[in-house]
């Protein structure tokens, strides 16, 4: 046998003893009726034993004998086993129905309770009893180690290598019927390594303006280029399995291959963090748990606030009222929306202002902080979970960990998690990213502080943050999570890989803005908005080593004290010509309870997410979103009531099924090859048509891909480096085929270092290669300027680079593949000096753009914006001085000369202006150091709006004979230059291409055309769009209303059935025969179905109603059929009902009688 069945003789004396018989032995009888034995097994006396009749399966036979042993009842029953699978009774208790099975190897010590075998009887009266062990018999199998309950069914799946286990100490359910014990001394094959081959994570990344944006800033953002994209895999340790980098094109988009990654019992990928920076800006973190397939994409979009820097050096502190020495930096907010980053004096007069208002207080006393620190440099951001921008910089997920019930007053920023997940609630969250003069994370002194936060804070001798709370958030305050503490606790979260709870926050007032005082919140939980307008909570730390980075006021939602339970399940795709093969759509389902946000992936457009929800919720009213980055929009789902199915842990269940908005509504199809002429299996592909519509994906194992596209432009497919066309001309029904055959593809390479270090030090220079169709041989450094590079001394360890010249430095990486194509990667390095450091230029922030609509947009050094000739722009210098020293400014390309760190261009003819600042520091010693920057301003001609594709959903419609049966949205992508889109004009006009009847037409940015209105035949639809400054572009389509068709359906086209053995013979199992239907109108559920059976034996035919025809096993006598099914998809009467039909042949015939086999 290639598979062993493992079945042992049992000691006769020890069965003679417990059940009265003196053999026992397992056989297995094949489907040829032949009798299978393990021959490690010393096989009893059979009896002859014919297996004509019986099915395949395991067989049990048994001897009976007489006892041979006399055991007391006092006596522990232990029986012993070998490695032989010789089985010894040492004792046994004669009445009992429970043994200890111990077997032992070299020390090692396996024990667990099983159920002996009794109650077998002499049936027949001949000695022998012989019974089928039915196929859910427990089987206790002890193998590789391991001790696991079994069906005999199995038994034969467990492959016989001649290697000896080991077995160690292990315990199983003592309630198991175990009625046989088989011993296995050899071990499992090698466990099966499941391998996630060339997944993609990408994702497109964006920048949010003020409140003053323009709209088209505002939910889809600045498109941030240059971003560095760090991507981490985990498992379910918290291990790295992998890790890359990369960095955003032009468009503020990224794509990463990933390394293959083999998983394992021990290791198993869990987790994929992405983490996004750029200076300007917010650290951007998000999270994947699932979604993990080869070939899988895992899509993200990453919308960054702004962050705000202030510096403040030790010989710059403010004294408290205490008399402590304290760094106290903080977030203002004015009344014209600006918020601005202050510290010391200067944020003590900003707060004292009417204008403005305290988002953000940080006070940090002297003691708390490293002697040899001489400057706090503080990035920081403020975010309102209510606001729908605000919250796309929310880190990771809506998910905590840890106690929050364990009290007390402050937190322990080195927090860690423990195993309990649950839903958080945001109240309000923060970036506070701490950094000393080097630019290295702040330290704290393991001194400051104290373990009681609340005396702490009273007597300034811990760092403390306090952040205002909004009005909106108020609801979300249910209790004091402390009542023993004084004052309202509120519980706090830090941002580790995730939220950790790191201790209590206290709930305070303003109440005295002059002296910076604080005091002890009194009133009503939830608070009053109306009572107390201005509400913080103060967050002292009293614990910790370094800066955190994140801080959040949460509430856990947890399924012990909230017990309903809600499962989303649906569908949602991109509306297509190709009707059967939609687009899936990968991306976040974004969630808005009354009481906060949530996100649940859509995996390839499946949504299949649960959640806790608060006591008393009603998910009905909740607004269910996604980010169609198609239109730019987000879109409304609706979900549907649906009973859960058995198996769902679901207290509520709703269904979607989405058909988004599309602009690429035809479809590009094909096979791309390796320059081997094999698949190239889960290449990812990059199209882009005239820089305004894009799409991406990657091709399956097979090498075929699809995408959507638009229908009239032109466009480009990128794989691997290569370019090939797609013309508007190829499409024929909305569908188009392009082949790719690849040249040999250079690597991909990316490389990650810090961005800044000191002269003299030594950092990790992290760099990746991939090679999409072949393997990278080797990866080298070949450029490095101002220092050395060393490779790496071993495989997966990173470059290093040391600095020995001040200043911006360039270091290039090449990888070269087996056919010696190469690739490179390039990273730049500023070398800072010891001592003091030149002042850092973050970001331009340019304001008054577009004719003085759009502020606020975040350009980085060497960036370009587009600017309308006529603007007056003001442009603002966003730099800092790390020694926190006086900073002075220069420019060129300026209105008129400026030592500011603002500057106004006034835009007089179209052409590219370059402007540059220069910031100097003055320190008090030492050389002064300076940082230059540029940016520029692309000056435009008021150009016409541009028009892409019109597209419509559905893709085509159907007319049933009283017009269009759903309604027809129209819609076009649309950008213009300068003109905001709620200023733009619309003209719409829907007529038939012959020129027949009255135009529909409409001036809104869309245009529905309401069910019932088009008959079938061919339309012209046009759409005319206007700027401002009169441009004016029209863009014209076709649209085809289609007569409805009658419905599809598949049959087998025949199906063969052998009879039993009665007399007169009859059809031996029942006949299953399943009708599969579509129509372009009636769902599946209400198609109506109608079986006709004629033929053989049969005088009435067979009728039934269902899709799915069952002849009961009995009914058919040997003979020929014929099953007709008709399919309608209307009731008899209804208009436009359309019906067809298929057939199939049904035989029913008696096979040949076999030879019996007789085993003696």
């Amino acid at each position: 046998m290639d598979r062993a069945l493992k079945a042992f003789l049992f000691n006769p004396a020890y069965a003679a003893a417990v059940t009265g018989l003196s053999e026992f032995f397992v056989f297995y009888v094949d489907a040829n009726g032949t009798i299978l034995t393990d021959p490690a097994a010393p096989a009893p006396a059979l009896a002859s034993v014919s297996t004509t009749g019986l099915a395949d399966g395991f067989y049990r036979i048994t001897v009976t004998g007489t006892p041979t042993d006399n055991i007391s009842d006092s006596q522990f029953p232990v029986i012993t086993a070998d490695f032989n699978g010789n089985l010894t009774a040492a004792a046994i208790e004669a009445a009992g129905t429970l043994a200890a099975l111990n077997t032992s190897q070299n020390g090692a010590t396996f024990t667990t309770p099983f159920v002996l075998l009794s109650d077998l009887s002499d049936a027949d009266g001949d000695g022998v009893t012989l019974d089928r062990i039915s196929s859910d018999l427990s089987v206790a199998i002890i193998e590789n180690d391991l001790l696991s309950t079994q069906t005999a069914a199995t038994l034969d799946t467990f492959v016989d290598d001649a290697t000896t286990d080991a077995i160690d100490a292990r315990t199983t359910n003592p309630d198991a019927d175990l009625t046989q014990v088989v011993i296995d001394n050899q071990p499992d094959p090698d466990p099966t390594v499941q391998v996630y081959e060339d997944m993609v994570v990408s994702g497109t990344v964006s920048g949010s303006s003020s409140a003053q944006a323009a709209a088209t800033t505002s939910e889809t953002g600045v498109a941030i280029d240059g971003a560095t994209v760090n991507i981490l895999g985990l498992d379910q340790t918290g291990a790295t399995v992998f890790s890359a980098v990369t960095q955003t094109d032009d468009n503020g988009q990224f794509n990463v291959t990933v390394p293959d990654i083999e998983n394992s019992e021990a290791s198993v990928l869990t987790r994929i963090e992405v983490t996004i920076q750029k200076d300007g800006y917010i650290v951007g973190e998000k999270v994947f748990t699932d979604g993990f397939e080869s070939g899988a994409t895992l899509s993200l979009r990453a919308l960054l606030g702004q962050e705000t820097v202030v510096t403040q050096s030790r010989d710059q502190l403010a004294i408290t009222a205490s008399g402590e020495r304290t760094f106290r930096l903080g977030l203002i907010k004015y009344s014209n929306g600006e918020v601005a980053a202050v510290a010391g004096q200067q944020f003590a007069d900003a707060r004292a202002s009417a204008d403005s208002s305290t988002l953000l207080d940080m006070a940090i006393p002297e003691d708390c902080v490293p002697t040899d620190t001489t400057a706090v440099t503080a990035r920081v951001a403020y975010f309102d979970p209510n606001d729908q921008t605000d919250v796309q910089s929310f880190p990771g997920s809506f998910q905590g960990t840890g106690d929050d019930t364990a009290g007390g007053n402050g937190i322990n920023l080195d927090a860690t998690a423990n195993d309990e997940t649950y839903r958080l609630v945001s109240s309000v969250f923060s970036q506070v990213k701490l950094e000393n003069q080097d630019g290295d994370n702040l330290s704290i002194d393991s001194n400051c502080g104290t373990t009681d936060g609340a005396t702490a804070a009273a007597e300034g001798d811990a760092a403390i943050m306090t952040l205002n709370v909004p009005l909106e958030s108020y609801d979300t305050i249910t209790e004091d999570t402390d009542a023993d503490t004084e004052g309202v606790q509120v519980p706090i979260y830090i941002y580790k890989n995730g939220w950790k709870f790191a201790g209590n926050g206290t709930l305070v007032v303003l109440s005295d803005v002059a002296n910076e005082d604080y005091t002890l919140y009194t009133g009503t939980v939830p608070p009053d908005a109306n009572v107390t307008p201005d509400l913080f909570v103060q967050i002292t730390v009293t614990e910790g080593n370094e800066w955190i980075k994140w801080v959040n006021l949460d509430w856990p939602i947890r399924p012990e004290v909230n017990a309903q339970t809600l499962c989303l399940m649906g569908s949602i795709h991109f509306d297509g010509s190709d009707s059967d093969n939609l687009e899936p759509y990968n991306g976040s389902l974004e969630i808005q309870s009354p009481t906060g946000w949530e996100w649940a992936y859509i995996d390839q457009g499946d949504l299949d997410f649960s959640s806790i929800l608060s006591d008393g919720a009603d998910p009905s009213t909740f607004t269910y979103q996604v980010w169609n980055w198609r239109t730019n929009e987000y879109e409304v789902l609706t979900g549907a009531s649906a009973v859960p199915e058995d198996g769902e842990d679901c207290d509520i269940k709703l269904t979607f099924e989405g058909l988004l908005e599309n602009p690429l509504q035809c479809k590009v199809s094909g096979t791309i090859t390796k320059s081997d002429t094999t698949p190239a299996p889960y290449f990812w592909f990059e199209f882009n048509a005239s820089n305004q519509f894009f799409n991406w994906g990657n091709t399956n194992q097979q090498g075929t891909y699809s995408f959507g596209a638009p229908c009239d432009q032109d466009g480009v497919i990128n794989v691997a480096g290569q370019e090939f066309d797609v013309l508007a001309s190829g499409f024929t029904d909305g569908v188009q085929t392009v082949d790719i055959e690849l040249q040999n593809a250079a690597p991909e390479v990316w490389a990650w270092a810090p961005w800044r270090m000191i002269n003299g030090n030594t950092v990790n220079v992290e760099v990746f290669a991939w090679d999409p169709d072949g393997e990278v041989t080797s990866i080298a450094a070949t450029t490095c300027e101002g220092g050395t590079c060393t490779a790496p001394s071993s495989e997966g360890q990173p470059f290093t680079y040391t600095a020995d010249t001040v200043g911006e430095h360039t270091l290039t990486f090449t990888a070269t593949d087996d056919q010696q194509a190469t690739g490179t990667a390039s990273i730049t390095i500023i070398v800072d000096p010891v001592g003091n450091k030149p002042p850092r230029f973050n970001s331009f922030r340019v304001d008054g753009a577009f004719g003085g609509v759009a502020n606020g947009i975040i350009v980085g050094p060497g960036g370009m914006i587009d600017a309308r000739s006529g603007d007056t722009v003001t442009i603002t210098a966003q730099a800092f001085d790390p020694d926190a020293n006086t900073m002075t400014y220069a420019w060129t390309g300026c209105d008129t000369a400026s030592t500011t760190n603002q500057c106004q261009v006034t835009t007089s003819s179209s052409g590219q202006l370059p402007v540059s600042v220069t910031v100097t520091d003055q320190p008090t010693a030492g050389d002064a150091l300076s940082t230059s920057a540029t940016m520029t301003l692309n000056v435009l001609e008021d150009l016409a709006p541009f028009v892409g594709s019109i597209y419509s959903v559905p893709f085509s419609a159907i007319d049933a004979g009283q017009g269009n049966v759903r309604d027809i949205l129209f819609k076009a992508f649309v950008d213009d230059d300068f003109t905001l889109p709620e200023n733009l004009t619309f003209s719409w006009s829907v007529q038939a291409s012959d020129g027949s009847g009255s135009p529909i037409t409409g001036t809104d940015p869309e245009l529905t055309v309401a069910s019932g209105t088009l008959s079938a035949g061919d339309y012209t639809v046009s759409v005319t769009v206007t700027d401002t400054a009169a441009n004016e572009t029209t863009e014209t389509r076709s649209y085809l209303v289609q007569e409805h068709q009658a419905p599809t359906v598949q049959v087998p086209s025949n199906k063969t059935v052998l009879t039993n053995s009665e007399s007169p013979a009859t059809n031996a199992e029942d006949i299953i025969v399943v009708a599969v239907a579509q129509d372009d109108v009636t769902p599946i559920e209400s198609l109506v179905y109608s079986w006709t059976v004629t033929g053989g034996s049969l005088i009435d035919p067979i009728m039934q109603s269902t899709a799915t025809l069952t002849i009961p096993a009995g009914t058919l006598e040997a003979g020929s059929y014929t099953a007709t099914v008709s399919v309608s998809d209307g009731q008899p009467g209804e208009p436009a009902t359309k019906t067809t039909e298929a057939t199939v042949v049904i035989d029913v015939f008696s096979e040949p009688s076999d030879t019996t086999v007789i085993v003696q």
